[in-house]
């Protein structure tokens, strides 16, 4: 191969790298909870949320909105839009954006449903959704590197202490906001990095509750990596720093004395069983998180 076919080469991939990490498919649910008709009020109003969500000045401002649109319950559409703390409002407004594109494409008519990025989410629904904690649907992601049977200890008092203080932060912190981040060193040049969020119109202690529900389930596969997306909150732990730094600042200490944990009781020897029915109707995919960053 010649130098100037290498370089096209190289570069035809290195381009098809960036444009699969800022467009890969979204995540979504369809769920069957009513459907519209073509050119109903409720298609109307539904259209018209979707044009004016990207400008919307409480995604400039704080990176999410919940509002709704319509004059009776037949045609009121509900909708949630949320932004990972950590990005720029660029990226944010970016993201929106192209989720309200594509959304009518992956759910046409459907009255109910959600779609996720990796670094915003987006709601709509028939029924009020505000407030509300909701852990269904879910869908989990776990990479294939299992915790050496040697580490099991040191991995899982450290990833629920870590849980317990984000779960705290949230718990108490500023609700215009319901995120975290912490890492903590598990030794050797190891770190472990925990991300949780919750939507910002959940009280703090229904957002812990949350956290705590995707957590149960995350930490049953034993993985060294894992991530859940819920309508209401959002977990993720690495064992490489996947966030961006600055959302370390970003996260405020409880102003208050915590209570005591609430997480799951962690096994010193291997994961825990899942407790049966705190996550129903939940997607697991086996794949490698590099993919998603």
């Amino acid at each position: 191969m010649s130098f100037s076919r290498m370089l096209i080469f190289f570069f035809s991939r290195l381009i098809v790298l960036i444009t699969a990490k800022s467009s890969l498919p979204p995540l979504y649910f369809c769920l069957d909870k009513g459907y519209f008709s073509n050119d109903s009020t409720y298609e109307s109003n539904l259209n018209g949320l979707l044009s004016t969500l990207s400008s919307n000045p409480e995604i400039n401002h704080t990176g999410f909105c919940s509002t709704s649109l319509g004059q009776n319950d037949d045609d009121t559409v509900n909708a949630i839009a949320l932004c990972r703390r950590d990005i720029t409002t660029k990226e944010c407004i970016s993201c929106i954006d192209v989720a309200t594109r594509v959304f009518p494409e992956i759910c046409p008519n459907q009255k109910e449903s959600i779609l996720w990025y990796d670094i915003c989410m987006l709601r709509f629904s028939n029924r009020s959704i505000s407030r509300k904690m909701e852990i269904d649907p879910s869908m989990g992601f776990f990479n294939n590197i299992s915790v050496p049977e040697s580490e099991r200890t040191q991995f899982y008092t450290a990833l629920s202490e870590l849980m317990d203080n984000l779960a705290s932060r949230v718990k108490f912190a500023d609700s215009r906001h319901n995120f975290a981040a912490g890492n903590v060193s598990l030794g050797s040049n190891k770190a472990l990095y925990v991300m949780v969020q919750c939507t910002p119109d959940l009280a703090g202690e229904r957002c812990s509750d949350c956290l705590f529900l995707a957590y149960d389930y995350i930490i049953s596969y034993g993985s060294t990596g894992g991530k859940v997306f819920a309508p209401s909150c959002q977990l993720r732990y690495e064992m490489y720093l996947f966030f961006e730094p600055d959302a370390l600042d970003m996260s405020e200490p409880p102003q208050v004395r915590p209570t005591p944990p609430i997480s799951p009781t962690i096994s010193t020897s291997s994961p825990p069983t899942r407790t049966s029915g705190t996550i129903g109707n939940v997607k697991k995919l086996n794949i490698l998180f590099s993919l998603f960053m």
